[in-house]
Parts: C-alpha cells; structure tokens; sequence
C-alpha cells in the first residue's frame, strides 16, 4: 500500500479517489465562483451587472449553509417518501468522517432479494457532502439567467432557500438519492434531469410569474463586456471536467472517458451553432458561439460516461442544432415563448438542451460503460423479451420494465426523468407567485429610466423582514440592484468566514 492505515487515512480510504473528488468538486465550485458571477456580470446591460452577479454570489452561499443544514440528507439520506430524503444536518463529526454512502437507502424485490445495494465510494462523507453541494448551489445559479435585468435582489434571497428545499431535493433523490427513479434503472450520470432540465423549465416558470423586463431592455439588451463574458465561459467550459468527471465517484477509466466526451460535445456544438449563425445570419456571435457551447456541455451531461466519442460528435451536431431552431426559429413563432421574459434563453439551452441529452443518451449508450455504474436495473432502449441479453449490443436503455400478462412493455427514460422533474419545477413558480401574491413581496422592478442617474417609480413595492426579531416592511433598494456597499460587505463577509476558520478548519465539529 502506498500509505499506512491511521486516524486521518482509515483503511478503507483511497487518497487518489478523494483527491480527484475534491479537485472535481473545486472545478464545479469555479464554474459558479467566479464563472457565471463573471459571465452574468458581463453579458447583461452596465446598470444590471451588479445584481446580476451578486444574484450568484449570494445564490452559492445560501445554498451552501441550506445545504449542510437540511438540504443534503433530503436529497441523499434516508428515504421519507419516494421522492424525498428525511431532513436533517450534516455537520456533525461522526457523520462527515465516517465512510460515505450513496444512496443511503438500499432497494429489495418484491421477494426480498437485493435489487440495488448502497455504494460506498472510497472516501469520507465530508467529501461526498460538498462534491453534490456545488451541484446544487450551480443549479440556481444557472435558473438565475432565466431572470437577470429585473430581479429584485431581496425576493431572490428568499426564493432560493425555498427552490432548494422544495424542488431541487425532490429531483436529487428522485434520480441520484435512492428514490423511485434510481431503483426504476433511470439513469442521469451528471445531472441532465437533475441540474439542466430542472433549471431550465423552473427557469422559464419562474420568469412567467416574474414577469418580463422593460420593453427597451427587452428590445436591445446589449452586453457590458464581451470579453470578460468570454472568460466567464471559458471558466464554466473547464470546470465541467469536475462537473462530469467527478460523477464516476473515483478516478477510474470512466471519468476520463467522460471528461474526453465533454470537450469532444462541446467543441462539436459551438462550432455547428457558429456555423448556423454565418449560414442564416451572413457573420459569427460570440454570444451564439458561447450558447452553442453551453448546449453542448448540457447535452453531453445525462451520458459522458456513458457513451463513446463518435456518439459524442453526433450528440454535439444536435445539441448545436436543435436548441439554435428552437431559440431562433420556434421562439420567435410561438405566443407563449414570446411572452415569457427568459432573459438568457435557460429554457433553450438547459432544458431543451438536457431532454435532448437525455434521450440521445437512452440511444447511444454503451452496456459496457453502463455497467460501470451502481445502477442495476437498466434495460435496452430496444428490447426483445424473448432475447438473450447478455449477447445483445444495441445500445442501452435507461428504462423502467412493466409487465402485464404475457407482454412485456419498456418506458423510456426521457417519458420518466422528463416530465417527473418538469412536475417538480413548477413548485418554482407557485413559490413565486406565493412571494408575489400573498407576501405582498416584490419580485420584480419596473422603472422608466429618463436620463442616466434618474428613474422614476411606477409603482411602490414592500418586502416583509425580520430585523432584531420584528416583522417590518421595507422598500428596495432605489435601482434595480444592491447598492455598491452592500456587495463589497457581502464580499467582506465572505472574507472573514474564510480567515476565522483557517486556524482550525479540521480540528472541531462544524456546529459553531
């Protein structure tokens, strides 16, 4: 053995396996902060940056604090219902130090034989426990693009608990935490339905109770700075090393099969989507080119691991394809997607982007790369009841078996994971309309700007807080984002949290 068994290294744990998931973790954590604080920041007009970037930077410390207090264990701990985790914390020693596991609750025939037992990666929870929080913490990020240029900073603050709590934990334990879509064989490798699907269709609900921005943001809405919008998503392109590496839960042969297959879709997308764009508009958009890169990542995400890298190029051709027709051609046709207000077309490049990855991957996946992961109960996308399965090579599957009589009938997965998760995200906009309607709490601003520095009010909008244990109403902030000095405290505050807990980061139990 390369290392000795002691107190800090247990002897079931692999140093190479928990490194590699804490790298992977970081790299997901940079696709948030600083990626899309950037991207958003930069891609939006100059007097929406602001908000639009501490949106994300707020959305990824709130998410990180809900998710250690309740969140984690309502996506991967015991089973409460079928779509649901018991809530609980993840902050205690004995927990984040012992072996981790995943899912935690194991799935039994009707006779009482073990379909799908626990895996138990070689690590500890602490790793497990922060590799799926920057996961979550990406996912209201990304829904966030949906509703930058009019999002009143105070009511995202209270959303995003929310969302998490009610939404985001029912898909994650549906399909990743042992729920019924995991023990049904329905396979997600890096969160096509978990992460992109989900984001995209809360995305697009959320900005139809948010309603739209002001017709002129609307009509041209210009970013601030191409370059620093380039950087932002070059960021987010190499962190999806992590993002879809890390899924293999060890550095084995897989996850260097599916970080190949993520640069391979990726390249593959923006250059068809450039392409696209020279054909039908006569000149290439940076903007388009970097929307045909994030189709790309999306798409490849339900089945890097999981398929080959000719699959990998076909999966690129579409997902470069596909979402452009329904951003630039079905769009501007349709009355409903006319109406909604999806600022950074999320709706286009996550959710058509991810149901497209979903499916293609039911299509070209391989049994072989299949079997590598700790799902059991997978069956082919084509299936013959009566054929030896074992010498059978189309392609897999990932499907939930029915019986009835002397026929055999086989759900595909794009019918489960799909419109189970579409469901789910339409809690987002009940939870807005909740904020809106019977809060009485601003989600939006709509302001008519006369000159620069100037703006008038169209109507009045009252927030109900808590300060020092009162209810009070309060009004926001004059513009349509916080104010300079409250960004630089929130940044100041991210500062102190980080030099406080250096001195003894490993050496207490988390709940101080």
């Amino acid at each position: 053995m390369a290392y000795q068994a002691s107190t800090s290294a247990p002897i079931w744990l692999n140093k190479g396996d928990n490194a590699w998931q804490m790298i992977a973790a970081t790299l997901v954590g940079l696709q948030s902060v600083p990626g899309l604080v950037i991207l958003y920041g930069s891609i939006v007009k100059k007097k929406w940056a602001v908000n639009s970037a501490f949106m994300a930077l707020y959305a990824f410390a709130a998410v990180v604090i809900c998710w250690v207090t309740w969140a984690y264990k309502m996506s991967f701990g015991q089973r409460l219902l079928p779509f649901w985790g018991k809530a609980g914390p993840a902050l205690g020693q004995k927990f984040l130090l012992g072996w981790a596991t995943l899912p935690e609750t194991a799935q039994y025939d009707s006779n009482g034989v073990l379909e799908t037992a626990v895996a138990q990666p070689f690590y500890p929870m602490a790793t497990m426990v922060w590799f799926q929080c920057v996961f979550a913490a990406i996912t209201l990020i990304l829904l966030a693009g949906s509703l930058l240029g009019r999002m009143n900073i105070k009511a995202w603050m209270m959303f995003v608990p929310l969302w998490l709590t009610f939404s985001y934990t029912v898909g994650a334990f549906s399909l990743w935490g042992g729920g019924f879509l995991f023990h049904w064989g329905v396979m997600d490798y890096s969160g096509g339905y978990v992460i992109h699907l989900s984001s995209g269709i809360a995305g697009f609900t959320a900005a139809y109770w948010v309603g739209p921005r002001l017709k002129a943001d609307r009509e041209r809405f210009p970013p601030n700075n191409v370059l620093m919008t380039l950087a932002g998503a070059g960021l987010l392109w190499m962190g999806w090393a992590g993002f879809n590496g890390g899924d293999p839960y060890s550095a084995n042969i897989d996850s260097s099969m599916a970080v190949l297959n993520t640069n391979i879709c990726a390249a593959t997308s923006l250059l068809v989507w450039t392409l696209l764009d020279v054909i039908f508009f006569n000149k290439p958009s940076v903007i388009g080119a970097v929307q045909g890169m994030i189709t790309g990542l999306v798409c490849i995400t339900p089945g890097a691991g999981l398929v080959q890298g000719w699959a990998a190029i076909v999966m690129g051709v579409l997902s470069g394809s596909v979402p452009w027709f329904t951003m630039m051609i079905v769009h501007k046709r349709s009355k409903l997607l006319q109406k909604v207000d999806d600022t950074l077309g999320v709706f286009h490049t996550h959710a058509v982007a991810g149901l497209l990855g979903g499916i293609l991957t039911g299509v070209f996946a391989e049994p072989e790369l299949c079997n590598l992961l700790p799902v059991t109960n997978s069956r082919r996308s084509v299936e013959d009841p009566e054929e030896n399965k074992s010498s059978n090579r189309l392609q897999v599957v990932l499907h939930h078996w029915m019986e009835r009589g002397d026929h055999h009938y086989y759900l595909p997965c794009d019918k489960i994971g799909g419109p189970g998760c579409r469901t789910m995200n339409y809690l987002s906009g009940m939870m807005l309309f909740m904020v809106r309607r019977r809060m009485r709490c601003g989600v939006m601003e709509r302001s008519n700007w006369k000159s620069e520095g100037e703006q008038v009010e169209q109507r009045a909008i009252l927030i109900p807080m808590l300060y020092r244990g009162e209810l009070v109403l309060c009004a926001p902030w004059n513009k349509g984002e916080p104010r300079t000095q409250a960004v630089i405290g929130a940044v100041q505050g991210m500062i102190t949290g980080l030099v406080c807990i250096s001195p003894g980061a490993g050496n207490y139990i988390n709940y101080p």
